[in-house]
């Protein structure tokens, strides 16, 4: 309807044409020759984009929570990688996370330390594994068990928590939302 009538208003060779007759009542309706102007497509864009700016805004929380989501599942994916290369490679498979500088580093035995960085949106907000030469470790040793349950808290700006949570014996991995 909204094309209709800017076609009405920005369209030079307009013609009228009889459609079909009703009750005696003649119905008309305006077609053109041609497709749609210059002018028309111009008006739609700029409706689009005034449309997209009160959308997106409200798409931010939704991209946090995903982001923050994402992030725990990777580092459960990375205890997960460690506990099994332990199990695989009869050695030892550790996690070392430094908390303030929101990074950790994978150490697999005859393999480089892989480096990973947390999205700078989120942050460390609760960590309980012990402490070795200053940092955070969490170990696993060649059965895959760790060194000691516990849990890495992640948090981001609006206040939103996720928790992964590793158990003591088994070294099961879960992702929770509540605390441990």
């Amino acid at each position: 309807m909204i094309l209709c009538m800017l076609r009405m208003l920005f369209m030079r060779k307009v013609t009228m044409a009889c459609d079909s007759f009703r009750g005696g009542e003649r119905l008309k309706r305006w077609r053109s020759r041609s497709g749609h102007s210059l002018a028309e497509l111009l008006v739609v864009l700029a409706l689009l984009s005034l449309l997209s700016l009160a959308v997106f805004p409200a798409l931010g929380p939704v991209r946090e929570e995903r982001l923050l989501k994402a992030t725990a599942e990777t580092i459960a994916m990375h205890m997960r990688l460690a506990q099994g290369h332990a199990v695989a490679e009869n050695a030892v498979g550790k996690l070392v996370f430094y908390e303030l500088a929101g990074i950790y580093y994978i150490d697999l035995t005859g393999q480089p330390r892989q480096w990973v960085y947390l999205p700078e949106e989120l942050s460390i907000i609760a960590i309980n594994f012990p402490i070795v030469y200053n940092r955070r470790e969490l170990s696993f040793n060649p059965l895959g068990v760790p060194s000691q349950g516990g849990h890495v808290g992640l948090g981001d700006s609006r206040g939103s928590r996720i928790y992964v949570i590793i158990t003591p014996v088994t070294g099961r991995v879960r992702i929770s939302r509540t605390p441990p």
